[in-house]
């Protein structure tokens, strides 16, 4: 989800959701941490398996980039 679609999408690659957050200028982007699958009267049994980190800029002191 992003700010300007304002809805879900499913994505099916990290370029392809890389390219929804971008257009929506990295604003209110949301990544939803289960898959679309739901076999038993429509519970989502598949645990999640990534870790995200929301690191805000105006937190810093400067904007270096690291290499």
């Amino acid at each position: 989800m992003t700010k300007d679609l304002g809805y879900q999408l499913e994505a099916f690659s990290k370029e392809e959701a890389l390219e929804y957050f971008k257009s929506s200028n990295y604003e209110d982007c949301r990544i939803n941490a289960y898959p679309s699958f739901t076999e038993y009267k429509g519970i989502n049994r598949t645990p999640i398996s990534f870790l995200t980190v929301d690191l805000d800029l105006k937190d810093f002191g400067t904007r270096r980039r690291f290499r």
